[in-house]
């Protein structure tokens, strides 16, 4: 399998939310953003696909050496596939080290004290990811660095991290802290041990956290008009799509539990399309020529 076919199978996998978003990115940045969340999503499913947390601390270890070398000479098809579409591309190394020692930590955290707690380490994540990304979508390395300071942009990809999390009901055989906060298991009395057997509360503690969350998130217009580099429109379009899915579960938080893939409905995509006008119309910066 050449690395072109690995990215594509890794980003856009049966349910992703990029089988959408792809339709209304510009030709120019489809393949860098498939790269890209192909890299990405190796490095997130690293502590979702291990048991023993020695096991994923050496993994993204080597992942943090791969990261670290020149890219020319790493080995791994998603590195090769993000070669692929910028040749010259050069990671930020504070962002890269920071990524993984963020998921280092997830490691051995165990549980979340609050949703803030668990809102900040997801904020956390998605602003090193979109460094990453925007290095791989060819933005100016300066202009890029000046989107750290400011926290909303770290939001989309936090999102994106955030339903990565929720979506692990059901499957213990993962290092990933359960990720119903305490003070919510408090309030609705429900546990890692025992919410299979209380699927109300545990519905109602779903709902609750995806309900605090929501509530404090801009909304994808909000962070549009505040754009100035091109390379922002594939993660708005992400936004867009994924704040229609968290109003989708805070209405019905058993859409949580399934352990199915992601149905996308016929309104998703004309939603998505609408946004794609909207997005562009909002800052001019967004239009890619």
């Amino acid at each position: 399998m050449n690395a072109g076919t690995y990215s594509h199978e890794r980003a856009l996998y049966p349910g992703s939310p990029l089988s959408l978003t792809q339709l209304f990115t510009p030709t120019v940045l489809q393949e860098p953003v498939v790269a890209a969340y192909a890299l990405l999503n190796e490095l997130w499913r690293v502590p979702e696909d291990v048991s023993e947390p020695s096991v994923g601390a050496a993994k993204l270890n080597w992942w943090q050496q791969q990261l670290a070398n020149t890219l020319d000479q790493a080995a791994h098809p998603a590195i090769k596939g993000v070669l692929n579409v910028q040749a010259e591309v050069q990671l930020p190394a504070d962002d890269a080290n920071a990524f993984i020692a963020t998921l280092t930590d997830c490691l051995e955290l165990g549980v979340y004290s609050d949703v803030e707690a668990l809102w900040q380490r997801c904020l956390q994540m998605g602003r090193h990811a979109l460094q990453i990304q925007l290095a791989i979508l060819g933005a100016s390395t300066e202009r890029a660095a000046v989107l750290n300071q400011k926290s909303d942009w770290a939001v989309p990809l936090a999102l994106h991290y955030f339903l990565r999390l929720v979506h692990q009901f059901g499957q213990q055989d993962h290092c990933l802290p359960w990720p119903v906060p305490m003070n919510l298991q408090a309030r609705h009395q429900v546990n890692p041990q025992n919410y299979a057997e209380h699927p109300e509360h545990l519905k109602c503690a779903l709902q609750d956290l995806v309900k605090t969350v929501r509530q404090s998130l801009p909304t994808p217009a909000q962070l549009a008009a505040k754009a100035e580099l091109p390379q922002l429109l594939p993660c708005l379009l992400l936004f867009a799509l994924e704040n229609r899915l968290l109003k989708r579960y805070q209405k019905q938080p058993e859409l949580l539990l399934e352990q199915q893939q992601q149905r996308w409905r016929p309104m998703d995509t004309m939603s998505l399309w609408w946004n794609s006008q909207r997005l562009r119309k909002l800052s001019t910066a967004l239009i890619v020529r």
